[in-house]
């Protein structure tokens, strides 16, 4: 029939009729008709395993389901305020050690606005506007006008707020300001592992679990655990208090009565000791 034989992917072949082909601009039309053509919602429909009704009310109820879970909330202690403050903290505090408090050479711009965005959340847009001018100026040596220029976005986010505005995420409506996650923050300014040991709030999931170790190691201690080395000098000491006092002929029980261990644990330190002795001699 004078078709091109490559034609015969299932995008082609299954066309619906009264669909229209965009490249050519046409309508496509059946050469031969055995029956009413029906509409393409009631094809879909019969094919489909949901109707667009049924795909409608999925949606609806996906939805409410999303309204029901709670919003990411901040970490135990914290405050949407308290957790921005404690990091305005953080970025002053890496600002002294990286830059000693004078004007930055680098990162400056992504300082300032992580600094704005944090200010948008502890200060009103009119105290705001203020505060970023001076913090721009003593940083970067901004005037208000170019401060007003690179921070737009923040100062327009913090009035949208103050109106009342919200803005979907994830299926919720929530506040227009800027919100930044920890690796976020880190990955902008670059923050090294040394430096997030000298910060309280911004830091990564690799320094929270080291000091969530040096805090079960210290609560450890407290509760008169022992450490590694002396847990290691106490047995090096219990080995050889057992292998002497076996030289002087006590029994394995009467060992392990004074030493405050198992008779098990008795027999099994000489076992060791005895072969080490034949090996060495040997």
């Amino acid at each position: 029939m004078g078709a091109d034989p490559k034609a015969r992917d299932a995008a082609r072949v299954l066309r619906v009729v009264g669909t229209r082909h965009r490249r050519a601009g046409t309508t496509v039309e059946a050469l031969t008709t055995t029956r009413d053509v029906e509409p393409f919602d009631e094809l879909a429909d019969r094919i489909l395993p949901f109707t667009r009704a049924e795909l409608s009310d999925l949606r609806v109820q996906k939805a409410l389901r999303r309204s029901q879970r709670p919003l990411w909330t901040p970490p135990k202690d914290f405050s949407q305020a308290s957790l921005w403050e404690a990091r305005l903290s953080d970025l002053q505090a890496l600002r002294e050690l990286r830059w000693f408090g004078e004007p930055m050479p680098d990162f400056r711009d992504r300082w300032l606005f992580l600094a704005g965005a944090a200010m948008s959340w502890i200060s009103p847009p009119e105290v705001l506007r203020r505060e970023l001018y001076a913090l721009a100026e003593e940083v970067g040596g901004w005037t208000p006008g170019h401060t007003d220029s690179k921070m737009h976005a923040i100062f327009r986010t913090a009035r949208e707020h103050q109106a009342g505005k919200r803005v979907e995420w994830d299926g919720l409506a929530v506040s227009p300001r800027y919100r930044f996650k920890n690796e976020t923050i880190i990955e902008w300014l670059e923050i090294t592992p040394e430096e997030e040991r000298r910060l309280k709030t911004v830091i990564s999931d690799d320094e929270r679990r080291r000091r969530n170790r040096e805090r079960d190691e210290k609560r450890r201690r407290e509760a008169g655990a022992m450490t590694r080395t002396e847990y290691e000098d106490r047995a090096a000491w219990r080995r050889a208090e057992a292998v002497r006092m076996a030289a002087e002929g006590l029994q394995s029980g009467e060992i392990a009565r004074r030493l405050g261990i198992s008779k098990s644990s008795i027999q099994k330190t000489l076992r060791v000791a005895r072969r080490g002795v034949e090996s060495r001699s040997g």
